[in-house]
């Protein structure tokens, strides 16, 4: 990590295994409760630039969803 400022997104590609980056000014990373605290604890770099590093993943809860989707045939009506 040169800096504190991100300049966009590398990733590897799963269908090739090649490694991809993809420079932008912003990036918006949406990911669960739990996912975004694996992220965050993985980056070797974090704690010197977030001064409350080792707060994180404590006291946070996370919500566990279904949907469900019922396709009733004709005749059943």
């Amino acid at each position: 990590m040169e800096s504190a400022i991100t300049k966009g997104v590398e990733y590897v590609d799963l269908r090739s295994m090649s490694k991809r980056v993809i420079e932008a000014n912003t990036v918006v990373l949406c990911a669960s409760t739990i996912e975004t605290t694996r992220l965050l604890l993985s980056s070797n770099e974090l704690a010197k630039y977030v001064p409350a590093f080792d707060k994180i993943g404590h006291g946070y809860t996370d919500h566990i969803a279904a949907s469900y989707l019922a396709i009733i045939p004709k005749e059943f009506e």
